[in-house]
């Protein structure tokens, strides 16, 4: 829409072009001489005079005598550029701003939502050389319904220079003459060949027809198939569906929302089913979607034509899957949002429980406190509050890479993190372990040494009272299996910040994974991790529970 660049400027290949864009009515015919603007490279130059009270009062910037799409400024040293007031309003564009070095201007369609609609560096210096190259785009789509907006066409004017190596060709368009300058009757070019440091220097102002007064055309969620339909399906029919068909969606549909902070995407159980229905701002969203099996989402057809832009309902269907290959899949598998809720469940017990053991030994904190989690906000606004759980039980297809499984392990371990070391350690050194050997120990080791003294006192028929003890606890410093993967996910957390996978392998192998699966991808390798973590846990509460509830 508007460009100012340099190459070389003061070398032998030096290069140069400045480019603006008229919106120019329909009706006027073409072709249109050389715009004015077409030798400054920008809209407005330098400033009114200052004259009398009053003496501006008519200042309309313009490209003789029309509008612009990119707003630009100068005066020789600063330049300035903004997409055209006018056309920002018309589109309801919203801009965000790029600093530092960029010092850009985009501008999104957050009403659709689309991004990076128009786009453009903000201002630029000259002295000797330009401080920075300026080149503003736009999509097609959206520029031309502007001009169709306004019923007009874009027109581009523009000045180009280049030093170019003497040639044959361009001698014989010279003529013999050492300058010439070219203009056609209409005068909307000219061009200027002349003689220069050895070689030739090449000029041409133009003004030239560039987008026509067309929209772009856009595809429509009418009259396309759908697997499992006969016929062709347009949202009347859609609407009228009686034979309620069913679609099956391959989850990654919901990959495309769930990266974007700009959409709701937090899963919802209700009614023993798990709802994933993206949704955008209160705009407009979708409805009644569900989880089936472990990488499916179901929902109907008419819920997927209720009101929101055909591009969604376009999306879903490139994921649609068609009855034989639904056929294929498990759809009473688990897939990850139920293995998140099983984690939440376990963590939420341990709160409590740690919580209750703590109050025994004289350390008062709430659950909420020690997990993170509060049990009575989550019964009333599901994980609203909590987004670390969304993004664990984002979607995880078979066929997962090894980033996205290290930094889904990262997210496991960070969840549960929370639990105070500290308060850990009071809790082990009232039970009678050595404060000094305590007081190296990670989270892992000293949940581990809760447990054993656990099951200890479990295996005795104890009650929590018998925690709290002078002398120190047999066996609280041994290995215990029954949480060796909270320890695997810790070497893979490990392995996502340094790179060092490979060292975690065979972790995963001592707990009877088998690694030749990771040929296609990671995804069971992320159900193995998550469900390791979750037995861990349950592992801990179960003897934990029992003692307190003595």
């Amino acid at each position: 829409m508007t460009s100012d660049v340099e190459v070389d400027p003061h070398g032998p290949n030096a290069e140069y072009v400045h480019m603006l864009v008229a919106v120019v009515p329909e009706a006027i015919e073409s072709p249109l001489t050389i715009f004015d603007e077409c030798v400054g490279g920008v809209v407005s130059f330098s400033e009114p005079v200052l004259g009398t009270k009053g003496s501006s009062a008519e200042f309309a910037p313009s490209m003789s005598g029309y509008d612009y799409i990119v707003a630009s400024w100068g005066d020789g040293s600063y330049y300035t550029y903004h997409l055209a007031e006018k056309v920002w309003m018309a589109l309801g564009l919203s801009p965000r701003c790029i600093g530092n070095d960029q010092q850009r201007l985009v501008y999104d369609d957050l009403g659709v939502p689309e991004f990076a609609v128009a786009d453009g560096e903000v201002a630029r210096e000259y002295h000797y050389t330009s401080s920075r190259d300026v080149t503003w785009r736009m999509s097609n789509s959206h520029l031309r319904k502007y001009l169709w907006l306004r019923g007009a066409r874009g027109v581009r004017t523009f000045f180009y220079q280049a030093q170019l190596p003497d040639s044959a060709e361009l001698r014989q368009l010279m003529n013999g003459q050492r300058h010439i300058d070219i203009k056609p009757e209409a005068g909307w070019y000219e061009i200027d060949i002349s003689e220069k440091d050895g070689g030739l220097l090449l000029q041409v102002w133009a003004t030239v027809d560039a987008v026509s007064c067309e929209l772009c055309p856009e595809r429509t969620a009418d009259n396309i198939d759908w697997p499992g339909v006969t016929g062709l399906v347009t949202h009347s029919s859609a609407n009228a569906d009686r034979a309620v068909h069913i679609i099956h969606l391959d989850d990654r549909f919901l990959e495309r929302y769930e990266k974007s902070g700009f959409y709701d995407t937090t899963p919802v159980f209700h009614h023993d089913q798990w709802h994933c229905s993206p949704s955008y701002r209160n705009q407009w969203s979708f409805t009644d979607c569900r989880r089936v099996g472990r990488n499916l989402v179901r929902v109907s057809l008419r819920e997927l034509y209720k009101p929101k832009p055909d591009q969604e309902i376009l999306h879903a269907r490139s994921f649609a899957l068609s009855p034989a290959t639904v056929a294929q899949f498990d759809l009473n598998e688990e897939h990850v949002a139920s293995k998140t809720r099983r984690l939440l469940v376990e963590l939420l017990t341990l709160g409590d429980h740690l919580s209750r053991l703590g109050a025994n030994v004289g350390q008062g904190k709430s659950a909420e406190d020690l997990v993170g989690f509060s049990a009575a906000d989550i019964k009333a606004n599901g994980w609203l509050h909590y987004p670390q759980l969304s993004r664990l039980a984002q979607v995880a297809p078979l066929s997962m890479s090894e980033q996205d499984f290290l930094a889904r392990c990262k997210s496991l371990h960070e969840i549960w993190q929370k639990i105070p070391n500290g308060f850990l350690k009071r809790i082990l050194e009232a039970g009678g372990c050595p404060k000094k050997e305590v007081a190296d120990l990670g989270s892992i080791k000293l949940l581990q040494a809760i447990l054993n003294i656990s099951e200890r006192l479990d295996a005795h028929d104890e009650d929590s009272t018998a925690f709290a003890s002078a002398d120190e606890p047999p066996g609280w410093r041994e290995s215990n299996e029954k949480i060796a993967a909270l320890f695997v996910a810790h070497d893979l957390r490990i392995a996502d910040a340094h790179d060092t996978f490979a060292n975690a392998l065979p972790r995963l192998q001592d707990l009877g994974f088998d690694t030749a699966s990771l040929q296609q991808g990671y995804g069971r390798a992320l159900d193995f991790v998550l469900d390791g973590v979750i037995v861990s846990f349950s592992n801990l509460n179960g003897p934990l529970g029992r003692v307190l509830d003595r």
